[in-house]
């Protein structure tokens, strides 16, 4: 009952399309959240694939909460963001806020950022300092969890069970949202670094992959592995403009030869 209730609340478009479409819910898989979309309040989120691209989704998630409800956000009074892959950049930060007519100062002024170089730093932040500080309505943001995560260490899944035990105490707080990236398991597609531990906690797992073809056009494939609500499914995005910006620059005279080249 509590996550139904916490997918009644104010939902948080994360400015990801890709993402939010794989999180949208309509009658067929829920009439009581249809038409919902996006990061909800009370559950961890867990993304896993290549850092650098789920990075630019945390940071656009860290400008979209301080949106109101009717432009896609939560109104978040504060954003914890913990950096474990050291790809937080002030700049993309206010250049996000510029597109959506915020003002940077402020934007980034809202945002708390501590900052872990190895897995005990890790193991602090988020099991110990973090649970302090949250306070109702904000959103904590975690880039890669998992990184200095070393899966031939007994001490090391002591440490991610105190990581849990510390984001659990996170949730005791009213309105509480929750998005963190992790690095894909060795040996596996879809399944996140850390083990069960960390995919048993989390309410919603998604996956990404990115691939890019001969003709310069970038694909990008979700799979929502795990959600309270939603069945497991995939959805893809095409990118091409790399592929348009090479065809003027090779000039109006280009013949394709396929179909694959034309896209």
């Amino acid at each position: 009952m509590h996550a139904l209730e916490n997918l009644r609340r104010p939902s948080l478009l994360t400015l990801s399309p890709l993402l939010d479409t794989i999180l949208s819910c309509d009658a067929r898989d829920s009439p009581v959240t249809a038409g919902r979309a996006g990061l909800v309040p009370g559950i961890l989120h867990l993304l896993a694939g290549p850092q650098g691209f789920l990075s630019t989704i945390l940071m656009r998630a860290a400008v979209s909460a301080q949106r109101p409800p009717v432009e896609g956000g939560i109104d978040a009074t504060w954003v914890h963001y913990i950096e474990l892959n050291n790809d937080f950049d002030p700049y993309v930060i206010s250049k996000i806020a510029q597109e959506k007519r915020l003002t940077p100062s402020r934007v980034l002024g809202r945002i708390e950022i501590s900052r872990g170089f190895n897995w005990d730093q890790a193991v602090e932040i988020i099991g110990r300092y973090l649970p302090a500080r949250v306070k109702s309505r904000s959103i904590v943001l975690i880039s890669g969890i998992t990184t200095w995560f070393d899966p031939a260490s007994q001490e090391h899944y002591r440490g991610l069970r105190e990581m849990i035990h510390g984001l659990k105490q996170c949730f005791h707080e009213k309105h509480v949202y929750m998005l963190a990236t992790a690095p894909v398991a060795d040996g596996s597609t879809f399944k996140p670094k850390g083990g069960n531990n960390l995919t048993h906690f989390a309410g919603v797992v998604a996956t990404f992959s990115c691939k890019q073809l001969n003709s310069g056009s970038i694909v990008t494939t979700c799979e929502l592995v795990q959600h309270p609500f939603l069945p497991r499914r995939v959805r893809e995005s095409w990118d091409h403009s790399g592929n348009r910006k090479a065809r003027m620059a090779r000039g109006s005279s280009l013949r394709f030869t396929t179909l694959e080249e034309f896209l």
